[in-house]
């Protein structure tokens, strides 16, 4: 993967502000010696770190890269005081980042509904999927969350999206390959390669841009 190091280095920079290398490396899980080569652009990260990085400065691999101008990260927030359940099951929400996504009348759909939907028509609004397998939770996207869809939202390396690929619906990272395919990332790693072909036969689609993820947490009360 091609990009400006000097970009990257210097939004890296201003993201930390007055947060120490040495506090940013232990959080990264790497030495402050590799994260400061990363910051003079001395080092190229690994797709994995460079995840780690916009995971945990809170933004994402595509403003890093230079390749949006405003940051977008998919993080969750509270619901308000009195949206929050007692119990131990507490549902957080992520901060929509489009306007369209804080539609509440948004349609929901499960992967085997969602797969019929297509099989029918496109989709051209926002919507919410409802994951049935895991592989994300590094991701911040655990099974059986809610994840809202726009596809209309325009999408950039390693942004999160769904996709459908031989029939089979998925939600992961993408990233763009030099040979005009895709890397398909979720926590193991690439799961899946894209080739040209496949997308000249139709073998693969880029359904939406996951805009905005809910589910619930167990405080162990």
């Amino acid at each position: 993967m091609k990009y400006n190091k000097n970009i990257l280095s210097e939004r890296m920079i201003q993201i930390r502000g007055e947060r120490s290398q040495g506090e940013m490396a232990r959080l990264l899980g790497i030495t402050q010696a590799y994260l400061s080569e990363i910051e003079r652009g001395k080092k190229i990260p690994s797709n994995q770190v460079l995840l780690s990085i916009a995971e945990v400065y809170g933004t994402s691999v595509a403003y890093l890269l230079g390749e949006i101008e405003f940051s977008e990260p998919l993080a969750p927030m509270y619901r308000t005081q009195h949206q929050q359940r007692k119990d131990k099951n507490v549902v957080i929400s992520a901060a929509p980042l489009f306007a369209d996504a804080r539609n509440n009348d948004l349609p929901v759909y499960s992967f085997a509904q969602l797969a019929v939907q297509l099989k029918n028509s496109f989709i051209k609004r926002p919507f919410v999927i409802i994951t049935e397998t895991a592989h994300m939770e590094n991701f911040q996207i655990p099974n059986g969350a809610e994840v809202t869809i726009n596809p209309l939202e325009s999408y950039h390396d390693f942004d999160i999206v769904l996709v459908q690929y031989k029939d089979a619906l998925a939600l992961k990272r993408i990233s763009f390959r030099a040979d005009g395919g895709f890397d398909l990332i979720d926590s193991r790693g690439v799961s899946a390669t894209v080739l040209k072909d496949d997308l000249n036969g139709g073998l693969f689609q880029v359904i939406g841009k996951a805009v905005s993820v809910t589910y619930k947490i167990d405080h162990g009360l």
